[in-house]
């Protein structure tokens, strides 16, 4: 099965997915923003949202390298992606960013 087929764990195909994106997107802006001028260290955050950053990172690490191995095997790649939001606990991880 490729990714183009109807997926046993996707509940749409992908081309029901791509016609979903706006296809066409106006760029306004001359010069791709980059960040310029802004600096900020981890240690300019208090203590208990510089434990928070730290776990972001690491946790968005981990996905990017999840996502990486399964990226020829999408399907797998969901499994193995609803395991790891699972095993991270998500939601609570999301909330306790957000807050």
């Amino acid at each position: 099965m490729t990714m183009h087929d109807q997926s046993p764990v996707m509940p749409l195909a992908h081309e029901a997915l791509r016609q979903l994106a706006a296809h066409q997107l106006t760029n306004y802006r001359q010069s791709r923003f980059e960040g310029g001028g802004l600096r900020i260290t981890v240690e300019d955050f208090e203590p208990a949202d510089q434990i928070i950053v730290y776990r972001l990172y690491n946790v968005l690490g981990e996905l990017f390298d999840l996502l990486k191995a399964y990226w020829n095997r999408p399907d797998e790649g969901v499994a193995a992606t609803r395991a790891f939001t699972t095993r991270v606990g998500w939601i609570d991880f999301l909330k306790k960013c957000k807050s």
